[in-house]
C-alpha cells in the first residue's frame, strides 16, 4: 500500500467521522462496478472483430490449416478454437 493510500485511510475517518467515511470509501465501488459492466458489455464485439482478423489472416496465409506438418498453429487454434473452419 502506497503512502499516500495509507494517510487516505487513515485520515479520512479522522476527519469524516468513521460512518460517512465508511459510505464514501463504499461510493467508489460504483464506479469500478460500471467499468466492470462496461468490459462486459463490449467484450463479445472484441471477440467477434479477432475472429474476423485472425481469419482473415489465415486465408491469406493459404487456408490456416495448411502449417509445415499438415497442421494449424498454435495462435490460430488458440484464437479461433479447434472448430473454426476458415471461410
Amino acid at each position: 500500500m502506497s503512502r499516500f493510500q495509507t494517510l487516505l485511510s487513515n485520515s479520512t475517518p479522522l476527519h469524516l467521522g468513521r460512518e460517512l467515511a465508511f459510505k464514501i470509501g463504499f461510493l467508489f465501488w460504483i464506479p469500478c462496478g460500471v467499468l466492470c459492466m462496461a468490459c462486459g458489455w463490449s467484450m463479445p464485439g472484441d471477440e467477434a472483430a479477432v475472429r474476423r482478423e485472425m481469419t482473415a489472416a489465415a486465408a491469406a496465409r493459404g487456408g490456416g490449416g495448411g502449417g509445415a506438418w499438415g497442421r494449424r498453429d498454435a495462435m490460430y487454434e488458440a484464437l479461433l478454437g479447434d472448430d473454426a473452419k476458415v471461410v
